[in-house]
């Protein structure tokens, strides 16, 4: 299913680039492509937990949050509050992956 909506997705995305004509429609079109990553990202982690035996580092995961908030970040910029947030978000799960690498990956002198 996720691959159908996949493909789904670049279709919109073409068929709206071929017909932008207006400012909103390429507002539609980063928000297409955004949500052909977000796909994009699904099957990686499906693939990820197939590939492991259904067992998906959590770095990983916290990396998808990342980059999911990253996205987000780039669509929602119209409330400063919600802006700061999402900001204080990818922090915070970036300090979270520092902080796990430190535990699971001590360096050996």
């Amino acid at each position: 299913m996720i691959i159908f909506f996949l493909f789904r997705e670049v279709y919109y995305m073409l068929e709206m680039t071929i017909r932008a004509e207006t400012s909103s429609a390429y507002y539609k079109i980063l928000d297409s492509i955004l949500s052909f990553f977000i796909f994009f990202e699904f099957l990686t982690l499906i693939l990820t937990s197939i590939r492991h035996k259904g067992h998906v580092s959590l770095i990983f995961l916290l990396s998808l949050g990342v980059t999911a908030l990253i996205r987000v970040l780039l669509i929602y910029h119209d409330n400063l509050i919600g802006v700061l947030a999402i900001s204080c978000s990818i922090l915070i799960l970036i300090v979270g992956i520092i902080v796990l690498k430190k535990i699971h990956f001590p360096r050996r002198q």
